[in-house]
């Protein structure tokens, strides 16, 4: 599926939800508007033929006969409602025509013939609407009570809306024209804006295409939003570490090709002094043996840093003993230890120094520090596995520690490798192909553990500490411990 096919812009997705949102808004206020217009104008007509009917009927009847009979107003009608009164054959017997009142007389026809094509029933009271071509009414009809009269009469109670009806007409006019005018300039703005969100991300678009290709050239824009410049700065701080990854990487295969052309040389011209009888087969099988067990070690190494970033994930963790495991690993490397001279002294608690951990892979974490220390001891490596008691609080230890230590008298660790030594593929001075203490880090700090190193003199330990990463002016100290703390 290609990358734009079904997709849209942020500008467009921006403009259609302001658009949208402000539609809705409108819409919802017109509504709301009309709404209590109508209302309004309901009650208030209502309430305008309320007060005249009561007029009227207050009045005595034959008051109305009378006024009918000499063709005057009826008496008291104090009210902004009109009347009319017609017989049971909608004609209209007030005003007559000698009235002054008839001068609306094609208003009143066209409304008595709306309540004559509406066909309600006279005289119920009933607050009815109608509208007709002279304007809009609310009206009422009541039944005249009286005998004087030789048919039967009745009241039309009506109040002109129309001019309400008009200024609601024109406030929704006005309203329509905000809104057309909302629209445009929320269009301005979500274009404006959306160009604004839509630039930075197209150059950090650009920029991780850049890395994809294998360029890693820090990203310099300054970006104005604080989300997107961080973003920025994520990306660059991204960049770098891919751009060191890569260059270690490199250095990494190319002096694990070194090391596994070495054995695979030695096992080749061994192979071929067999083939051509210039060498005892007995002694060259023993140097490819060896050799194909240093080649055994370094493909090991290579698949385990393969999956050293997801090796968390099958981590199978039990309660181990400490001490245990420590001794394992240095029975492990002492025929190696033996064979240069160094011995293995343990300071152990007495107490087991239990801790729940992934037991393959904490193994070989410390066989790896282990193995290291052998490498560069002369006489003595003394390994350390005790339990670390903090305050008491109400009786109980509080900031209980488990600590590891394994110190060597070697010739301790250079200032300038020393910040490194930890880092993946850095091969340090005599070490094999810089993958052991990475391993040993990752795996300690899968485990929310902390490993340091300290250079010191042999016999006083911890008692002179050369802070590792300081600066080059300092010494190394005779020998070099490493330290691996864990929360109990």
């Amino acid at each position: 599926m290609g990358i734009g096919k079904g997709k849209r812009s942020i500008k467009t997705r921006i403009l259609v939800s302001i658009l949208v949102l402000i539609g809705v808004i409108f819409c919802c206020i017109i509504l709301a508007f009309n709404s209590l217009v109508n209302a309004n104008i309901q009650k208030n007509a209502i309430n305008q033929l309320e007060q005249a009917i009561r007029i009227v009927e207050n009045n005595n009847e034959n008051q109305v006969g009378n006024a009918i009979g000499n063709n005057k107003p009826v008496p008291q009608m104090k009210s902004r409602a009109e009347l009319l009164i017609i017989n049971d054959s909608y004609g209209i017997e007030y005003p007559n025509a000698g009235n002054e009142l008839m001068n609306n007389g094609e208003k009143y026809k066209a409304l008595i013939e709306a309540i004559k094509s509406g066909e309600y029933q006279l005289g119920n009271r009933e607050m009815i609407r109608l509208t007709t071509e002279f304007g809009d009414y609310y009206a009422a009809i009541i039944k005249v009570n009286t005998s004087d009269l030789p048919q039967q009469l009745y009241m039309v109670f009506f109040v002109d809306i129309s001019g309400n009806i008009e200024l609601a007409v024109q406030i929704n006019l006005m309203l329509i024209l905000i809104l057309a005018f909302a629209f445009l300039l929320a269009t301005l703005t979500a274009i404006i804006l959306a160009g604004k969100i839509a630039k930075p991300i197209k150059e950090l678009t650009g920029f991780a295409e850049r890395i994809g290709e294998g360029d890693f050239t820090e990203c310099g824009v300054d970006f104005a939003d604080r989300e997107i410049s961080r973003l920025a700065d994520n990306m660059n701080k991204s960049a770098e570490q891919l751009d060191k990854y890569d260059k270690e990487q490199k250095i990494f295969f190319q002096n694990a090709s070194h090391e596994l052309r070495t054995p695979l040389m030695s096992m080749k011209g061994y192979a071929e002094a067999i083939k051509y009888k210039v060498i005892e087969s007995e002694h060259a099988a023993d140097i490819i043996l060896e050799e194909t067990d240093k080649l055994s070690e370094i493909v090991e190494d290579l698949l385990y840093i393969s999956k050293i970033d997801n090796i968390s994930k099958d981590y199978v963790k039990i309660n181990c003993d400490l001490r245990e495991m420590l001794s394992n690993c240095c029975i492990t490397e002492k025929a190696r230890a033996l064979n240069k001279g160094v011995e293995f002294v343990y300071e152990f608690d007495q107490k087991p120094v239990m801790f729940e951990c992934d037991e393959k892979s904490m193994a070989r974490a410390l066989l790896n520090v282990i193995d290291n220390s052998v490498r560069y001891a002369k006489t003595k490596i003394v390994v350390s596995c005790k339990i670390q008691t903090g305050k008491k609080n109400a009786g109980k230890n509080k900031g209980e520690k488990l600590l590891i230590s394994i110190e060597d008298d070697g010739e301790g660790i250079s200032p300038e490798e020393a910040p490194y030594i930890f880092d993946r593929f850095f091969k340090g001075t005599g070490g094999k192909n810089g993958i052991g203490l990475a391993v040993v880090k990752s795996v300690v700090e899968e485990h929310n553990g902390k490993i340091w190193v300290e250079n010191v003199g042999f016999g006083k330990i911890g008692a002179e500490n050369v802070g590792v990463g300081k600066s080059g002016t300092e010494k190394a100290g005779s020998g070099t411990k490493f330290n691996i703390s864990f929360n109990k």
